[in-house]
């Protein structure tokens, strides 16, 4: 989609400063992506907490450990109320 667009000299400059593209147009681009990204994150954060489910987890160690009964290698399920 071809669009004209006023950017701010300042914040152009100190994006360029952040980023590896050589072109406006790339920065533009690469700045969409970084919203639209951290967008993303954002909502899905806002879900937490609000989804409860089980959750398996496995303790991890070393082999060592392990193999002289240091440590329990069962699976442990843990409930999450919200």
């Amino acid at each position: 989609m071809r669009t004209n667009i006023v950017l701010n000299d300042e914040l152009v400059k100190k994006a360029f400063q952040h980023s590896s593209v050589r072109t406006k147009r790339e920065l533009v681009h690469e700045a969409l992506e970084e919203l639209i990204s951290a967008r993303q994150r954002r909502d899905l954060g806002d879900l937490r907490g609000k989804i409860s489910s089980p959750r398996a987890t496995i303790t991890r160690s070393s082999a060592r450990e392990r193999d002289h009964g240091l440590v329990d290698t069962s699976i442990q399920t843990l409930d999450f109320e919200p």
